[in-house]
């Protein structure tokens, strides 16, 4: 027993009602510590998210009118609106200096002569007056909120409404937005959205019909003679879509497809009495007269099935044609007693108004080659694209029907070479363009026109600016106009 109370002290040195003092003064300092903690977390301040300022004034003042000292009538709704917001407005800020009549009055009635403006693109416009974390601006409304932007003079919103229009140009979009760039004189957005067309009206509207009916002859006119314009092949091509165009816009309940739609389209113009002028100079014909002028027809008419197509449509006038067909033969002959090589240090101004225009999509990286039909003056081309190059190649296989042709033993030719990459809203997201370039090539010879030095993404599309023969004088405007 005294062994194992000694045992019992040596673990225990000191006296046990001394231990039990300290473990006491030890639950009192925890005790102690955790009330500290306590309070210092009663102390600390919680942030909890409440309604700000800016919401509670826009919500009662604007939203529920709450102390009202103005009501504004506009598109038959009553707005209970406040002088002090809208004096930052010039135009209500007019009103209310003294020079209105309106300026002691508590109604004032507006009225509204802008299709434009809705009452949906009022309500985010008078708003805009008001404290609030933010503007909501849909792509769909973004014109209606233009417009009334412009009539009450608030050009803050209206540059945040341009910003939206031009980051928001689509298929959606885009016809709206020009016809709107055009009301409202916004160059930005006239030059964003002309710049789109000319790489998607061939691309894009060519397949889908009712878009096309919608461009307006103003569009089409610019767009047919810019020297940007993306032609998928051939000016041919061009001169196809431009027949569709005319068709739709002369049927406005026409709905059919694409194939059935080409069959109505050649029957319309085909079947029209011999007796008849050609359709250009008919009263309904007129009015796209300035259209077709765009199209070079020199490059229009390189392909004897083409010829045969044009002329069936009876749509050109032959006034126009013959001089062009005289200014053929002319460099034809030229080419063959050896005259022309081809052109050599053409101006770039000329370069763009005489040359080809000609474009291509590509669908997937891969190695591909290819020639564009047609008469070129007995100079063969076949161009190829890598994922990283794109070459000219002359080849012989159109001259060796010509022999006297195969004289040439170095030919000449300008080119322009554009590629670009899309997205969804099919703006450009990457571009890489040439400069204007003198290529001189011996048979068989091969030029590496570009490396592709940026990331495009696949499909992309080849643009090119061809020149083959030197130019020769443009038929005079007296020959194609109207007689």
């Amino acid at each position: 027993m005294g062994t194992t109370l000694n045992k019992f002290y040596d673990y225990f040195p000191q006296p046990v009602s001394n231990i039990y003092h300290q473990i006491g003064r030890k639950r009192k300092r925890e005790e102690c510590d955790e009330e500290s903690v306590l309070q210092q977390f009663l102390e600390q301040p919680k942030k909890k998210k409440m309604i700000c300022t800016a919401k509670y004034i826009y919500k009662t003042l604007f939203l529920d009118g709450c102390d009202y000292d103005i009501r504004v009538d506009i598109l038959g709704k009553e707005w209970k609106l406040h002088k002090i917001y809208l004096q930052q407005c010039p135009y209500f800020a007019s009103m209310f200096s003294g020079s209105w009549n309106e300026s002691n009055k508590s109604y004032v009635k507006i009225e509204i002569t802008d299709p434009n403006i809705t009452l949906e693109a009022l309500t985010v416009v008078f708003g805009s007056l008001y404290p609030n974390d933010e503007v909501i601006i849909e792509p769909c409304s973004v014109v209606g909120i233009l417009a009334a932007a412009s009539l009450f003079q608030l050009d803050g919103l209206v540059e945040q409404c341009l910003d939206i229009m031009i980051e928001t140009i689509s298929p959606l979009t885009a016809i709206n937005y020009y016809n709107a760039s055009c009301q409202y004189s916004l160059d930005s957005v006239k030059k964003a959205t002309f710049k789109w067309f000319n790489y998607n009206l061939m691309h894009y509207y060519v397949n889908h019909p009712a878009d096309l009916r919608e461009v307006s002859v103003e569009l089409i006119e610019s767009l047919v003679r810019s020297q940007d314009l993306c032609v998928i092949q051939m000016e041919y091509s061009l001169y196809l879509m431009l027949r569709s165009w005319v068709f739709y816009k002369l049927h406005p309940e026409w709905m059919g497809d694409e194939i059935s739609g080409l069959c109505q389209i050649q029957k319309f113009f085909k079947d029209r009495p011999k007796n008849q002028p050609e359709f250009l100079l008919t009263r309904e014909g007129i009015e796209f007269q300035k259209a077709f002028q765009g199209l070079r027809l020199d490059k229009l008419i390189v392909h004897h099935e083409d010829l045969d197509v044009i002329l069936e449509d009876r749509i050109l006038p032959e006034s126009w044609l013959y001089p062009t067909l005289i200014s053929l033969w002319t460099s034809v002959l030229d080419f063959y007693k050896n005259i022309d090589n081809g052109p050599v240090g053409v101006p770039e101004a000329v370069f763009f108004e005489k040359c080809m225009r000609l474009g291509r999509v590509i669908e997937s990286k891969e190695t591909l080659s290819w020639r564009w039909n047609g008469y070129f003056m007995g100079l063969d081309l076949v161009w190829s694209i890598t994922p990283r190059l794109i070459t000219v190649k002359r080849d012989l296989s159109q001259s060796e029907i010509s022999p006297l042709l195969l004289q040439h033993t170095t030919r000449h030719f300008m080119c322009r070479v554009v590629v670009i990459s899309q997205d969804v809203q099919r703006q450009v997201t990457v571009e890489q363009k040439s400069n204007v370039m003198q290529i001189s090539l011996a048979k068989f010879q091969e030029f590496r026109v570009m490396e592709l030095v940026k990331d495009f993404t696949y499909p992309i599309i080849i643009s090119v600016n061809l020149l083959v023969a030197t130019p020769k004088t443009k038929p005079s405007e007296k020959q194609m106009t109207a007689s």
